[in-house]
């Protein structure tokens, strides 16, 4: 499994706005016209959104908190209309010369806001219950700046930051020579619940994880048609819990045990689907598939906000095979292979057809075959249909000479054996 992660640019688009200077007023401190420009993070790559609609990446509501010395000054709410945006504009007046803290938080319902700044640096904090939540507010997004208001004050940005990453998957089926791979379902497992605004996500006591987004329909198309999709899970930072370890299949939650951590608190994604092989003969269904997500396949489980991780799930026809936590399935296998007669006698110089019994195919490469003992002693050819042996003896072949032919099923779950002897 490759993991590539790449950091999330926030494509800007500059909101300008025009305002009038007003005459100072005597008495009063010369205060001047502050224009916020708020702009999200674009998202411009092809896919769907899995469970999260593409209005929800939107901005639906921003609260924007103006600090004045650490303490709550001004704060100002925005709704998005009913077409959405990616950015919004807001103004309010203040103080020439004095220098504020700008907090913004998008896409979060906030009833009481942080009277100070190092209450909103340190214990604002994001909560949800589900992905319910996402999905009702939006992706949530949070911005600072902090500025020396001028005389002629320019248009201050405030670039957002989402609190999730994005998952982006797409799965390699190339490596299946047996079979066929259809995915059903795709999960997110244990994401976190609860993520400090301003501070590192992080799952760390009972309640703080529950289960994810998860694929629609049109997801499980394009996957299955070799297409990328996305899903959307907030950061959750749990370190390198395996920092010795270089093995994929060893990223799982025996591993994180031993090793100290809580495999109950990463984030993790499960993929399920069903196999069959070419023939319809053996089956595994459900096939599921789980894996640590992180900044590498092996070591690290962190999510990381606003990154992207691209990842490809490559699948094997052995991932039929497994019984661990990473890939487990239940197997229904109708398959059939083996010889009418367990022996065939020859004399020299005489010929006979051995005849296999099966319901695959050696053409597609289902089983294959081996010779061994005295096969020099002997002229064998497989005929095209794959089910009959036609074997001669040598004229010189030896008296008491035999051979062995071996038939094997791909994955070896099943073999026969059929000796030929020379009288």
């Amino acid at each position: 499994m490759r993991y590539c992660i790449t950091i999330l640019l926030a494509l800007c688009t500059i909101c300008a706005c025009e305002y009038e200077r007003m005459p100072p007023v005597e008495d009063l401190e010369e205060q001047s016209d502050v224009v916020f420009a708020i702009i999200a993070d674009a998202d411009t790559y092809e896919g769907t959104k899995s469970c999260i609609p593409d209005e929800q990446m939107s901005l639906n509501k921003v609260d924007i908190f103006i600090y004045d010395s650490g303490v709550l000054r001004t704060r100002l709410c925005m709704n998005r209309d009913a077409g959405g945006s990616s950015a919004m504009t807001v103004s309010t007046r203040l103080i020439v010369g004095s220098t504020y803290d700008i907090i913004v938080v998008a896409n979060n319902s906030v009833h009481t806001p942080p009277a100070s700044l190092d209450a909103a640096l340190n214990d604002f904090v994001y909560r949800i219950g589900g992905m319910d939540d996402i999905i009702a507010n939006g992706i949530p997004m949070c911005g600072r700046e902090t500025i020396t208001v001028a005389k002629y004050q320019p248009v201050v940005q405030v670039k957002l930051k989402r609190l999730v990453a994005d998952i982006t998957l797409q799965l390699d089926k190339s490596g299946l020579q047996h079979g066929s791979l259809t995915i059903n379902s795709v999960k997110v497992r244990q994401m976190n619940t609860v993520c400090p605004f301003f501070g590192d996500g992080r799952a760390q006591g009972s309640g703080d994880v529950t289960d994810g987004d998860l694929s629609d329909s049109n997801d499980m198309v394009l996957l299955n048609s070799g297409w990328e999709t996305k899903f959307y899970v907030l950061e959750n930072k749990q370190g390198t819990l395996l920092p010795n370890n270089t093995d994929p299949n060893l990223k799982n939650p025996a591993r994180v045990t031993q090793s100290g951590g809580d495999p109950g608190f990463c984030t993790y994604i499960e993929v399920e689907g069903e196999y069959t092989d070419i023939r319809g003969e053996f089956k595994a269904e459900p096939v599921v598939t789980k894996f640590f997500l992180g900044e590498d396949a092996c070591s690290n489980f962190d999510v990381n906000r606003n990154w992207r991780y691209n990842i490809t799930l490559r699948f094997t026809d052995d991932v039929c095979f497994r019984n661990d936590w990473r890939s487990s399935c239940t197997v229904c296998d109708t398959r059939s292979l083996g010889f009418r007669t367990s022996y065939t006698e020859l004399e020299p110089g005489e010929w006979d057809n051995i005849y296999i019994d099966t319901n695959i195919s050696y053409e597609a490469g289902d089983y294959t075959y081996e010779l061994s003992g005295d096969a020099d002693c002997f002229d064998t050819v497989l005929d095209w249909s794959g089910l009959c042996f036609s074997v001669s003896a040598l004229d010189e072949a030896p008296p008491g000479s035999c051979m062995e032919i071996t038939v094997t099923s791909w994955d070896g779950a099943l073999s026969a054996s059929h000796l030929v002897f020379v009288r």
